[in-house]
C-alpha cells in the first residue's frame, strides 16, 4: 500500500529489509528466554498471513532441537510464527518468546515471504531480548511502539551521580489493572554491594523494601524521595506479580537528584563529560525540574542529554529550589554564575565539540557570549521560539531590542524558528540575509505514553458522545480572544465548552454553556479530554500570535481531538484543523468539527501525526543540523 500525498510516511527513515533477506543467529544457552518484537508491514495488508518468521534451535552439533511448547508447526519449516498484518501507514508489532531447551546452542530467526501476492518489509533492527538480563530494557520498537513489561519482567537500574544527596524518582504504569502494586527498591555502591534499606520507604516482609505504584484506567506516575548514602551508586527498580493488580511498564523511569549546587560540582561535570560534545542552553525558560511548568528549551535538554550530548541549562533567573545536577549529562546553574562556567568550560571542554544555543533571549550580554564562544571554535545557534519584538510592544521582555536581535542574527552560526513565519522575519533582518530553518514545537513523550487510549478507534464513541469543544492554557486578555469565544457560544448554546488553565479574567461574564473548570494536573485532564471532541486555540490575530508554533495543538493531537485554530505557524497544514480568520468563520468551524463523525482513518492519521511530534524527533533534528554546521 502507498501513502496518499496527503498522509506523510512515518517509515521513511527506518531501512526497510526483504522478509525474505532477514536472519537472526545468536549463541545461546538451555533454559533462556528470549522476547522478540518485529515490526512489519506488507504491500497488501488484506492478504494474511503473508509472511512468517522461521525458528530453528540447534544444538553443538548443528542439529534442530525442538522447542518445547511451541504450537505453530508445518513439515516444510518446523516452528514458525507469522507475521501480524499492517501496511506503510500502520506497520504491525508481531511480539513473541522463545524458550531454549536442552542441549540448545544457536537460535535462528528466518524470515520467509508465505504468500507469494504479498511483499513483506522488515522496519529497522528487530528486538531480540534476553529475559532477566542486566541489559537495559527496550522501551519501543523500531516505530516507536510501545513495549510493554509485566509486574517482574520489570528491571530498571539508575546510575546515582557522585555528588547526589537525594533523589525523587518517577516511575509510570501502563492503564489496564485496578488498585495498587509493589516495585521493589535496592541500592547498591560501585562494587554492586547491597546498602542497607532507604528510609521512608516501607519493607514487605517477602520481597523487601518497596514502592506502592497506583494503577487505575488511566497511566499513572508515582514518586518516592528518599536520601541517599555517601557510597551509593546505582538504585535498581524491580516489578513484582502481585494478583491481578500486576501492572504493565511501558517507560523508563526518572530520576531527578538533588546535590551540592556549587560551581565545583558544574566544574566535575564538565570534566567528567570530556567523551561528549558540550552544549550551553541560554534562555528565557525556568528552571529545569519543574512537575508542569516546562517550555521547548525544557524539554530538549532533557533530550538531547538522553541522544549523546552533556548539557548546561541556563535559565532566564535562578535554579529556584531545583538541582543544578539534574543527571550525569545533565546540569543547570543560575545566571548568576554563567560567566564563570563559560570560561571554565572554554579552558578545560573540547572547544571543538561546544555548542551555544541562545533560545529566544538576545541581550546584549548574550550576544557577545555568543560571539566570544564562536571564536573559541564552538557552534553558536540562536533559537527563536517567538516573535519577541511583539512581547516587547505588549508590555514584556522589556530587555528586548531589534538591533540586538539582528546582531545575533547574522553571528549565529545557524538560526532556527518554530514557525514559517518567524522563518520569513529572520530574511527581514537586511540585505543578504536567508529565512531561518523551521523546527516546529513538539509534545512529551509522557503525554503521548499517557494518552495513547484517547488517540485509537475505542475512544471515538466517548469524543463523539461528549463532544464537548475544549481549551487549555493560559487565559491572560492580551492574546486570549474572548470576545470571540463568548460570541460562538452564544451562536451555539446545544455544544459545552470547557476551559482549562490560569489568568481568567475576573469581571468576564460567560454563557451557561461555557465552563471554567480552573487548573488541572496531567492525570485530571486525561479524564476530562476524553469527553472533548474539539480543541481549541482562540487567540487574537497580531504579529505576535502569527508566529507561534502552539505547543497545545501537540497535545489536542496526543489527546485524539480535532482542533479549530486561528491563523499562526503552520498550523492550517496539520490534519483535522481548522483555521478560522474571523469570528464567524470561528462558529461555523466549530459547528461543523462537532456535528462531522470522525471516522477510524481520521483518527489514526491525527495519532501518526502525534507520535511523530515528540520532542525526541525534534531533539534528533536539532541535534542533524548542528553536526552540519561548518565550525
Amino acid at each position: 500500500m502507498k501513502p496518499s500525498e496527503d498522509v506523510p510516511d512515518f517509515t521513511s527513515d527506518l531501512r526497510k529489509t526483504r522478509i525474505q533477506d532477514y536472519r537472526h543467529t545468536i549463541n545461546v544457552e538451555p533454559g533462556q528466554e528470549f522476547r522478540v518484537l518485529i515490526d512489519s508491514f506488507s504491500s497488501d495488508p488484506a492478504i494474511e498471513r503473508s509472511a512468517l518468521i522461521q525458528i530453528i534451535v540447534k544444538d553443538s552439533q548443528g542439529i534442530r532441537v525442538p522447542v518445547p511448547k511451541w504450537t505453530s508447526m508445518s513439515a516444510r519449516v518446523f516452528e514458525y510464527k507469522y507475521l501480524n498484518d499492517g501496511d506503510v501507514l500502520s506497520p504491525a508489532t508481531t511480539d513473541f518468546r522463545v524458550l531454549m531447551p536442552e542441549n540448545a546452542e544457536t537460535l535462528e530467526l528466518i524470515g520467509h515471504q508465505w504468500r507469494a501476492n504479498a511483499n513483506t518489509l522488515i522496519l529497522g533492527d528487530p528486538i531480540v531480548h534476553l529475559m532477566g538480563s542486566d541489559a537495559p530494557l527496550p522501551m519501543t520498537t523500531a516505530t516507536k511502539a510501545a513495549i510493554g513489561w509485566k509486574g517482574k519482567e520489570f528491571k530498571h537500574s539508575i546510575a546515582i551521580p557522585r555528588e547526589a544527596q537525594e533523589t525523587t524518582v518517577y516511575i509510570y504504569a501502563t492503564a489496564g489493572t485496578q488498585g495498587t502494586a509493589p516495585v521493589t527498591v535496592s541500592i547498591y555502591d560501585d562494587q554492586k554491594r547491597k546498602l542497607l534499606p532507604p528510609e521512608g520507604l516501607p519493607t514487605h516482609a517477602k520481597f523487601g523494601t518497596f514502592t506502592s505504584i497506583s494503577v487505575d484506567e488511566y497511566q499513572i506516575r508515582s514518586e518516592f524521595t528518599i536520601t541517599l548514602p555517601q557510597c551509593a551508586a546505582e538504585i535498581i527498580l524491580t516489578g513484582v506479580d502481585w494478583t491481578n493488580r500486576t501492572p504493565t511498564f511501558d517507560q523508563v523511569p526518572e530520576a531527578v537528584f538533588a546535590a551540592n549546587n556549587s560551581l565545583a560540582t558544574v566544574y566535575e561535570f564538565i570534566d567528567s563529560n570530556k567523551d561528549r560534545p558540550l552544549v550551553i542552553i541560554d534562555t528565557t525558560a525556568p528552571p529545569l525540574g519543574h512537575a508542569t511548568l516546562s517550555l521547548r528549551p525544557n524539554n530538549l535538554a532533557s533530550e538531547y542529554a538522553q541522544l549523546g550530548w552533556a548539557v548546561i541549562f541556563v535559565p532566564f533567573g535562578s535554579t529556584q529550589e531545583f538541582s543544578w545536577l539534574v543527571n550525569d549529562h545533565l546540569a543547570q546553574v543560575p545566571r548568576e554564575h554563567i560567566e564563570d562556567v563559560v570560561n571554565y568550560a572554554i579552558d578545560h571542554s573540547e572547544t571543538a565539540k561546544g555548542i551555544y544555543i541562545c533560545s529566544s533571549f538576545p541581550s546584549m550580554e548574550n550576544n557577545a557570549r555568543g560571539e566570544r564562544l564562536k571564536r573559541h571554535g564552538w557552534r553558536y545557534i540562536y533559537e527563536i521560539r517567538d516573535d519577541m519584538e511583539e512581547f516587547n510592544r505588549v508590555g514584556y521582555s522589556k530587555w528586548y531590542h531589534p538591533i540586538l536581535e539582528s546582531r545575533m542574527v547574522r553571528s549565529a552560526d545557524a538560526v532556527v524558528t518554530v514557525s514559517s513565519a518567524l522563518s520569513k522575519k529572520v530574511a527581514s533582518f537586511g540585505p543578504g540575509m536567508t529565512e531561518g530553518i523551521t523546527m516546529p514545537n513538539g509534545v512529551s513523550q509522557l503525554t503521548l505514553n499517557g494518552s495513547k487510549h484517547l488517540r485509537q478507534s475505542s475512544a471515538i464513541e466517548t469524543h463523539e458522545a461528549g463532544g464537548v469543544v475544549g481549551y487549555v492554557g493560559h487565559l491572560t486578555p492580551s492574546w486570549f480572544d474572548w470576545t470571540s469565544l463568548v460570541r460562538s457560544a452564544l451562536d451555539l448554546p446545544h455544544i459545552t465548552f470547557e476551559i482549562v488553565g490560569h489568568g481568567m479574567p475576573e469581571t468576564l461574564d460567560l454563557p451557561t454553556n461555557v465552563k471554567y473548570l480552573g487548573a488541572k494536573t496531567h492525570a485530571e485532564l486525561l479524564e476530562i479530554v476524553a469527553h472533548w471532541k474539539v480543541g481549541l486555540i482562540p487567540f487574537i490575530d497580531s504579529p505576535l500570535t502569527r508566529g507561534v508554533d502552539p505547543n497545545k495543538i501537540y497535545e489536542y493531537f496526543a489527546w485524539g481531538l480535532r482542533v479549530v485554530s486561528a491563523q499562526m505557524g503552520a498550523v492550517e497544514t496539520y490534519p483535522s484543523t481548522r483555521v478560522y480568520t474571523h469570528q464567524p468563520d470561528l462558529t461555523l468551524a466549530i459547528q461543523e468539527m462537532v456535528a462531522s463523525p470522525i471516522t477510524d482513518q481520521e483518527m489514526e492519521t491525527i495519532a501518526r501525526f502525534a507520535e511523530s511530534s515528540s520532542w525526541r524527533n525534534r531533539a534528533e533534528n536539532m541535534m542533524e543540523l548542528v553536526e552540519g554546521v561548518e565550525q
